[in-house]
């Protein structure tokens, strides 16, 4: 299920930040887009099952520090997202051999 999130910044993003913000987000597997909003001080991404939570965590240890991270999922919908906080452990392709 593709979804979006959407991050917001204190302040409007350096040229280091956004570079910074461009490759630990796209390094994601699940990454599909990433744009930035109103002025450098927001970002948009689009992804396959992303987590909001493991957005967040990667965000915070590059030293990006983020106001919110919103997403598009609501609560039961994001329960069934692999990286989600009740989806955690749940194999979603059962691998061949088992």
């Amino acid at each position: 299920m593709t979804m979006r999130l959407e991050a917001a910044f204190a302040r409007p993003l350096t040229r280091e930040q956004r570079t910074s913000f461009l490759l630990v987000v796209s390094a994601l597997a699940k990454t599909q887009r990433i744009r930035f909003v109103r002025g450098d001080q927001g970002a948009m991404v689009s992804g396959e099952a992303l987590s909001a939570r493991h957005l967040r965590q990667v965000l915070e240890a590059e030293g990006i520090a983020v106001e919110w991270v919103r997403t598009s999922l609501d609560e039961a919908q994001l329960a069934t997202v692999e990286d989600g906080p009740e989806g955690a452990g749940k194999e979603r392709v059962r691998p061949i051999g088992r």
